[in-house]
């Protein structure tokens, strides 16, 4: 498992160091996205160069759709919650 992950975790690591807003504001969608986006790129790049593995375009893709659902996902839901709870507060 570790083999498969290691090239996107550093990849995540890439994104995190790169994008200097996601440390002011880690819970935004901008910010979800920017580093999903790193993550894939540098990930798959690794996984090519580095560890010597093929890359078809199917395993890009769900890559792509997977890691940006679990980085933008839960930030949309986050915020979504947030809004409801300001409606509340304010009736």
């Amino acid at each position: 498992i570790l083999g498969v992950a290691a090239p996107f975790l550093i990849g995540l690591a890439a994104g995190w160091l790169a994008w200097v807003p996601a440390r002011r504001a880690p819970i935004t969608i901008t910010t979800g996205a920017v580093v999903a986006a790193a993550t894939v790129i540098v990930g798959l790049v690794l996984r090519r160069v580095a560890w010597d593995r093929g890359v078809a375009l199917s395993f890009a893709i769900v890559t792509a759709l997977v890691l940006g659902g679990f980085f933008i996902g839960w930030r949309a839901l986050w915020g979504v919650g947030r809004r409801d709870r300001r409606r509340v507060s304010e009736i």
